[in-house]
């Protein structure tokens, strides 16, 4: 008797014990179904988050200009290397242009002023003189390359000479005068040079090569030379690219090379507000004024604005298809907030230290957050539009998400078998 009721009593214990471990499985199969669910229902969420994202991205381009991230809305803005740029210095740039008279090509003061340039850019980068002539009279152009090896280049554009003739002066008997260009000309130069300064100074290690150019023959259009057309200096300086690359480029460099084209043409002068001008990239020209709005400058660097067209020396290079801009006033408008284009009152004493420093500090900033490798990781997962927008990135969590949930469901199955 003792044994039946043994027997009976292993067997009911069995029982129970079954009974228990089919109510944990039937738990852990609900919890399990549950996670499955919430995975499911993020995933989903995950994936439609850069869905719209995906929608409205625009198409990609030919241009080679780096998707701009404003740092400060994502890693607060650094501004250390635009910082470093001294409008002070900038504004003594200028004085010695002046210093050297009027600049006009084939003239004994603008020969004076190439060498200066030339001169003193060796102090930061190799710099050449690339010597031409129009109608016979002798002119020059001057490059300066810093961290001039690297296959990608960056250029940085302005010209020094000066016009022979102010033929929009208020007193007509100065019309035939010419001008000492302090803004018309020296700023842009003046700006460049400190740019240089500060680049050569960083402990950046550049993947780019910046080419500072200084152009003449550049102000001599519509007789201020008879004969001239504007732009001499740059237009003879492209073709010479097009058909003599080595005396301009390293081997593994070309006209192609050229990542982007910033000219800085009257950027000295007070009340300062840069134009949209027609050759511009729209990409270039978005992502420098975006960088000018996040400095503070926001009446410098309309985003919204009426286009204008103007020959200036950015438009030969444009028309190679590289990605340009012309930092230029609106000169034309004597309302403007500086009436003193072409005109004897463009001299030094009509130039403003602050619109200097806007200029190089943007510029400079252009370059801090566009061409520093050491930003590459951050402007690229820093964005959720650069994150989601990657057919790779979405590629990749989608075949994530799919294996993740076949594994799940197999172990479900298995379980409840």
């Amino acid at each position: 008797m003792s044994g039946i009721n043994n027997f009976f009593l292993r067997k009911d214990l069995k029982m129970k014990n079954k009974k228990c471990f089919s109510f944990l499985k039937l738990n852990m199969k609900k919890k399990l179904i549950n996670f499955i669910r919430f995975f499911l229902i993020s995933s989903i969420i995950f994936v439609s988050l850069g869905m719209p994202i995906i929608i409205i991205s625009p198409s990609e381009t030919s241009l080679q200009i780096p998707e701009y991230i404003p740092l400060n809305s994502q890693l607060g803005l650094n501004t250390t290397l635009a910082d470093q740029f001294n409008p002070t210095y900038a504004y003594n740039n200028i004085q010695t242009q002046l210093d050297f008279g009027y600049r006009i090509p084939g003239t004994n003061e603008n020969l004076e002023c190439a060498n200066w340039i030339n001169n003193q850019m060796q102090n930061y980068s190799e710099s050449e003189i690339y010597n031409f002539t129009v109608d016979d009279v002798s002119c020059r152009n001057v490059i300066s390359r810093v961290n001039p090896n690297m296959s990608q280049i960056a250029v940085f554009a302005a010209h020094y000479d000066s016009r022979a003739i102010a033929e929009k002066d208020l007193d007509t008997s100065l019309r035939d005068t010419p001008i000492l260009g302090a803004n018309d000309g020296g700023s842009g130069v003046a700006v460049l040079m400190e740019m240089a300064r500060v680049l050569a100074a960083s402990k950046i290690n550049w993947n780019i090569s910046f080419w500072f150019v200084f152009f003449d023959a550049e102000d001599q259009g519509n007789s201020g030379i008879n004969g001239w057309d504007w732009c001499e200096g740059s237009k003879w300086m492209i073709n010479e690219m097009k058909n003599q690359p080595d005396v301009y480029f390293r081997k593994t460099q070309s006209l192609e090379s050229i990542n982007s084209f910033i000219l800085l043409d009257m950027v000295g002068g007070d009340n300062l507000k840069f134009i949209h001008e027609i050759h511009d990239s729209d990409e270039l020209r978005q992502t420098v004024f975006e960088i000018g709005h996040s400095l503070g400058y926001e009446s410098t660097f309309p985003l919204e604005d009426a286009e204008h067209n103007i020959e200036d020396d950015h438009v030969p290079f444009a028309q190679e298809g590289i990605p340009t801009l012309d930092l230029i006033i609106d000169f034309d408008d004597l309302t403007c907030g500086w009436p003193y284009h072409h005109t004897t009152a463009d001299n030094i004493d009509n130039i403003s230290q602050d619109s200097l420093k806007i200029t190089g500090r943007t510029v400079l900033q252009f370059i801090y957050e566009t061409y520093n490798p050491e930003l590459d990781f951050f402007k690229k997962f820093s964005s959720k539009e650069t994150f989601f927008s990657n057919p790779f990135v979405i590629g990749a969590g989608i075949l994530i998400i799919g294996v993740s949930i076949a594994i799940l469901i197999k172990k479900a199955t298995t379980m409840n078998g």
